[in-house]
């Protein structure tokens, strides 16, 4: 093993390590090792950590680039932007106020969009008079979980009944709601239940289906009706689902993501080739500040993520990265501007970059200074970073190694998301944690 090791000039002592050319995570973590005699060290040591890595890059220039000079493929890789959640440099981010830093450690189960609602239940009031007459229209699915009636005064042999009907169905044609017609004959000003259905698809109500109160005759007594419905997919008071991220993909649904109990969550395909699990920040409007920074490339956001292979990663493909938008089904060269990570059993055993700028794409396998690759097998364990540099150019660090960079420039853009899911007929992949930042 060779070890060029550079002075740093004019970096700050905290975080001050040389440049390492090293060919594994073992090397590197045994040269730090040794350089932490007899001086004291400002990263915080985890045993449990693949490989440690530096807390400071050096300020990049025309001469150099992005990285000091002598940094090639393999080496010991700087960690870019002061971002390391591993080491505990985002927890000096986080203190020092130095960069804007995000974490998601999955404390709640990230869920459907349309599963992160916290008013699940709600009540429609009606007064009734003669005739038909709609009651509600359902902006999203939900179910109905009771019916009341208060007669004015009583109606003597008539009954109601409360009809669901889709769109463009009239209303004859409709679905009863209710085992059986309410007595409209009890005494007034008496709250009177209905019986729901015992058909499940009777009370349930797609976004677009209406409710109608019908009575068996004039309906000649008023009075007012109430029907208490309840939004599906809702998760109960003490088990509500993340609110920075939720779930998307192909045939994914709530029962594809479950926490492991190793740490993290465990994102779980159907039984389709094509079906997908991905992550994505929460989409509703101010539901989470991971959605609503605008990622720049001029503030050189760096993204990474811990996370563990599925029990088989045949048939299976899996990515992170930055990128401007999730596709279905995953393709590498879908997007028009990415950095990129990604595996694909299909393909061979080695993790893959493409980086596209402008549907310009650049791939290849992700490779060490010594020539071989980080091979991809089941349950390993990974840590992966991505992001830019101070000139913008992209690079990729797999288990503390750095695997590619490029000195061209990324697109000045403002739309970046950060992107990881897997693909494949019930494969899954577990994500330990992950965190994002740029400069303010």
């Amino acid at each position: 093993m060779s070890t060029n090791l550079l002075k740093l000039v004019g970096v700050p002592v905290v975080g001050r390590y040389p440049l390492s050319a090293v060919t594994s995570a073992e090397e590197s973590r045994g040269i730090l090792d040794e350089m932490k005699v007899g001086r004291p060290q400002p990263c915080i040591w985890q045993p449990h950590i693949v490989a440690l890595q530096p807390g400071w890059k050096p300020k990049a220039n025309a001469t150099t680039g992005g990285f000091h000079a002598g940094a090639t493929i393999g080496d010991l890789a700087y960690n870019q932007g002061g971002l390391s959640m591993f080491n505990g440099r985002v927890w000096q981010d986080v203190q020092g106020l130095n960069r804007h830093t995000l974490v998601e450690r999955f404390l709640q189960l990230p869920r459907l969009n349309a599963a992160i609602r916290q008013n699940s239940r709600f009540t429609v009031c009606e007064t009734t008079a003669a005739g038909t007459q709609l009651l509600y229209t359902a902006c999203r699915a939900c179910i109905v979980r009771a019916v009341k009636y208060r007669p004015v005064t009583a109606d003597a042999g008539e009954t109601a009944m409360i009809v669901k009907a889709a769109t463009t169905v009239a209303v004859g044609a409709g679905v009863d709601v209710l085992s059986a017609g309410i007595d409209l004959n009890g005494a007034a000003d008496t709250v009177l239940s209905g019986a729901l259905s015992a058909v499940a698809g009777a009370i349930s109500l797609a976004a677009g289906d209406s409710l109608f109160f019908v009575p068996s005759g004039a309906d000649t007594a008023a009075g007012a009706i109430s029907i208490e419905l309840e939004e599906t997919e809702f998760q109960e008071s003490g088990n509500l689902a993340n609110k920075d991220w939720q779930i998307g993909g192909t045939n994914a649904t709530n029962a594809t993501v479950a926490f492991d109990n190793g740490g993290g969550i465990k994102l779980t395909t159907t039984g389709g080739a094509a079906d997908q699990v991905f992550l994505v920040p929460h989409a509703d409007t101010d539901q989470s500040v991971w959605a609503s920074t605008t990622w720049k490339t001029i503030k050189r956001p760096v993204l990474e993520a811990r996370f563990r292979t599925g029990a088989s990663v045949a048939v299976t493909k899996f990515w992170f990265g930055i990128r401007l938008a999730n596709d279905s089904p995953f393709v590498p060269s879908t997007d028009v501007d990415q950095i990129l990570l990604w595996y694909d059993a299909a393909v061979d055993a080695y993790f893959h970059y493409t980086i596209s700028r402008n549907n310009v794409d650049v791939t290849g396998i992700c490779t060490f200074k010594d020539g071989t690759y980080p091979t991809v097998i089941a349950d390993m364990e990974g840590h992966v970073v991505v992001g830019m540099d101070e000139n913008y150019y992209p690079f990729l660090i797999v288990n503390g190694i750095l695997t590619y960079y490029a000195e061209t420039a990324m697109r000045a853009l403002t739309s970046w998301i950060p992107s990881l899911g897997v693909q494949g007929a019930s494969k899954h992949i577990i994500v330990r944690n992950l965190a994002m930042s740029q400069d303010y």
